[in-house]
């Protein structure tokens, strides 16, 4: 039998791996009688699924997402501890969601890594669960429709392009992020004005009486 047979079939039933070292006896060609010795071995699907977990990362680290989500996964149908693994394929989700401004999508992604997230605790540091946090916070106003938190988005979401090569979309993003806060000056400075159908006679101030005599 092949020996990686018994060694799945231990993993697949959550059994410790064992092997029986002992001293070889080249002369004779046989094990020295006596000198046989038990190891525990430690599970070999946990150093690979380690090694995937962090390229997954990688691909993460490097803004593509939907890449991430993919091999997240994956890993969560192959590791025996797939919690983490989940957690990072809700974030990949709700990240891709978020760059692409897909606004229909952010609540279901926003709860997922919510969800998630409570199943992990233990292993993700304080700082990280805040930062989560925060950011679920943001996002579920955005999905809402908060239009100063659509400027901030914009902002952020063009420094992310800018960081990752994306200048195109970097471009267009900072260009919405002016636009945005022209129009909300206008609005403020203008009772009644409204940018969607404008009318620029309200942002000029009347003359004063005396100067129309």
């Amino acid at each position: 039998m092949c020996p990686a047979a018994p060694a799945l079939a231990a993993w697949q039933l959550k059994l410790d791996l064992c092997y029986v070292e002992a001293d070889y006896d080249p002369e004779l060609r046989r094990p020295v009688p006596g000198s046989d010795r038990l190891l525990l071995l430690g599970n070999p699907t946990e150093l690979f699924g380690e090694q995937a977990m962090d390229a997954a990362l990688r691909t993460f680290a490097s803004g593509a997402f939907d890449a991430a989500r993919q091999q997240y996964d994956d890993l969560c149908d192959t590791i025996a501890e797939p919690g983490r693994a989940r957690f990072m394929r809700a974030l990949s989700g709700l990240y891709r969601a978020w760059c692409d401004l897909d606004l229909t999508e952010l609540p279901a992604s926003a709860e997922a890594v919510q969800a998630t997230l409570a199943q992990v605790r233990h292993q993700v540091t304080a700082d990280t669960e805040r930062r989560v946090a925060v950011q679920l916070d943001f996002l579920r106003r955005l999905g809402k429709g908060d239009q100063e938190r659509l400027l901030v988005c914009f902002l952020v979401l063009g420094e992310h392009y800018r960081e990752i090569g994306r200048h195109d979309f970097a471009a267009l993003l900072f260009y919405r992020t002016i636009e945005g806060c022209l129009a909300g000056q206008l609005q403020q400075r203008a009772e009644g004005l409204s940018c969607v159908r404008p009318d620029y006679r309200l942002p000029h101030p009347r003359r004063p009486d005396h100067l129309c005599r």
